[in-house]
């Protein structure tokens, strides 16, 4: 098939952190002078070139492949299967772990689940994953929450603890809780 003039590079993989999947290898990057698209196997734009930013969320459990767009200095979020636009858009939007997403609007953050549902509303300072360098991949055991200038651990989908620290960190398998030096 001819391919347009208008696109000025191609990526032959949506696959940008090295995890080829079949899936993944049947659809290119297009970059447009309008923005990024995305285009089957066929050359068929899957989405408007309108976006600054594409990047793939990987499947976990029972969560499809998904994808980050940058979209009017917003993001939001793109089902895979539908190549349509979720209603989940904010300020950033960041992967906590393959289920939880950590979402940030007007400099909070908070938790979602990859299908919207609220885990922890966006009223905290910040919130980081913490990995296990000891698991394959680094999976993601722990996420620290600040609000006020203290910490919390959360952990399967809940705050297991107190905002009482002032550091955690992840050491040599264990998870390491500062208070008052």
């Amino acid at each position: 098939k001819k391919l347009s003039n208008e696109y000025a590079v191609l990526i032959f993989s949506l696959d940008e952190e090295g995890k080829e999947t079949d899936e993944l290898r049947k659809y290119i990057k297009a970059y447009t002078n309008k923005g990024i698209t995305v285009l089957d196997s066929d050359f068929k734009e899957k989405l408007p070139p309108i976006y600054d930013a594409l990047r793939v969320i990987y499947a976990k459990d029972e969560y499809p492949f998904q994808i980050l767009a940058k979209r009017d200095n917003k993001i939001l979020l793109i089902d895979f299967s539908t190549w349509q636009e979720t209603s989940i858009i904010y300020d950033n939007i960041r992967t906590a772990d393959g289920r939880l997403l950590i979402v940030e609007e007007n400099s909070k953050s908070g938790l979602i689940k990859r299908d919207g549902t609220n885990v922890l509303e966006i009223k905290y300072d910040d919130i980081q994953p913490i990995s296990n360098p000891y698991t394959s991949n680094y999976e993601v055991e722990f996420l620290t929450v600040k609000k006020d200038g203290k910490f919390a651990v959360f952990h399967s989908e809940k705050l297991v603890t107190d905002f009482e620290y002032d550091e955690i960190v992840f050491e040599k398998k264990v998870l390491i809780v500062k208070s008052n030096n």
